[in-house]
């Protein structure tokens, strides 16, 4: 049987009135690898799952679950269950674990997945990207274009290369590859609804880093109309739009959903909570609360379970951020340390440390050199 439920408790999430944080408590932070149980999930597919009807399994499975884009409306519990399908007794099953274990980090895992069979290349070069040192740049080669641009999304995150981020959102934009339409792990349906939200959302995203906010609100606002209802990307539009127009001066009354939605069961994985988080994050602290620390909190544990060190050092620098706003100034230590480890950093990851010593120490050239870096990642 599918393992029994845990209750991850989050009480109100992010409040904001007339552009001022409202007072609240954050969730308690989730354990991302927590068995979440299966009560959202179809009766038909737990049921068949339970009795190890796998055929029926599989012919439910081909509704709601996605290799490709694997966060979705049952989030962590459908993923779950998937972890949980037998191996190499079905290439479609072999295919969701694989997918779902890279949604975990689950390297062991894949390494075993993948002793009698040739690693999928898609796994591979991901892993490569996430795990790659802090001073790493350039993607996988890969001979397959949709490969290509997979590697490069993950790679622009691990270097915060908004600039990047932006262009290749409107390059995938609508773009939908031939093999799309014979790969049996994908539910055609589904991931053709989920593409409309997750186009728009990437560039309402890439406008709101390195672009214009008022676009930004704009395509966060039509992005909430997309996709299956109950889609993560829906709250995470929900609070972009929002947090766009604070950001532009305005009042504004907002309650952010995507923290509690990360605590719940059917929150996205590991990876993707990790991703929601850290377009997020600038925006945070025009709450005025302990939203950043939180993240940066879950975002620093994820990194570390995925032995990623440039999703780490970005956790680290917002945390030391949050702090420093916090009036933490025996941060300064740690602080010390985050500017020795991004010497050899791109500008992405290097321009918060240095802005965070001009502010630590008041020192005018450190500002002027994080402007620099800014504008050199976008």
């Amino acid at each position: 049987m599918p393992p029994a439920r845990v209750a991850l408790e989050c009480r109100p999430s992010a409040s904001v009135s007339r552009g001022r944080s409202v007072p609240k408590e954050l969730p308690d932070l989730p354990d991302m690898w927590a068995k979440v149980g299966t009560d959202d999930l179809p009766v038909a597919l737990v049921n068949a799952f339970a009795d190890h009807r796998w055929d029926e399994v599989r012919a439910e499975l081909r509704t709601v679950m996605d290799g490709a884009i694997t966060d979705g409306v049952y989030g962590r519990e459908l993923l779950q269950l998937v972890l949980a399908l037998p191996a190499d007794m079905d290439p479609v099953f072999d295919r969701y674990r694989a997918a779902a274990m890279l949604d975990h980090g689950d390297w062991d895992g894949i390494r075993a997945a993948s002793a009698n069979h040739v690693e999928p290349e898609e796994v591979r070069g991901v892993r490569e990207v996430l795990t790659a040192g802090v001073e790493h740049e350039g993607t996988p080669a890969s001979a397959n274009l949709v490969q290509r641009r997979l590697f490069e999304i993950y790679e622009y995150q691990a270097r915060r290369e908004t600039r990047s981020i932006r262009h290749w959102a409107r390059r995938i934009a609508g773009v939908y590859p031939e093999s799309l339409w014979l790969r049996e792990d994908v539910a055609i349906g589904r991931h053709l609804r989920y593409r409309q939200l997750h186009d728009t959302i990437l560039l309402a995203i890439a406008e709101s880093q390195a672009g214009r906010l008022q676009v930004a609100q704009a395509l966060a606002i039509e992005s909430q109309r997309l996709g299956d209802q109950g889609e993560p990307f829906q709250d995470f539009a929900h609070d972009l739009a929002g947090l766009t127009q604070l950001g532009m001066g305005q009042r504004v009354t907002l309650e952010v959903r995507t923290l509690r939605r990360i605590c719940s069961a059917t929150g996205p994985s590991p990876i993707g909570s990790w991703e929601m988080l850290f377009y997020l994050i600038p925006f945070l602290d025009l709450l005025q609360d302990e939203s950043v620390s939180w993240s940066a909190g879950v975002g620093g544990y994820i990194a570390a379970r995925l032995a990623s060190p440039r999703w780490q050092l970005q956790a680290d620098s917002w945390r030391v951020a949050g702090d420093l706003r916090g009036g933490a100034a025996g941060n300064q230590t740690e602080l010390a340390g985050l500017v020795a480890r991004v010497r050899r950093a791109p500008p992405g990851l290097k321009a918060l440390p240095t802005f965070l010593t001009g502010y630590a120490q008041r020192k005018y050239d450190a500002f002027e050199e994080a402007e620099r870096l800014a504008r050199r990642s976008g």
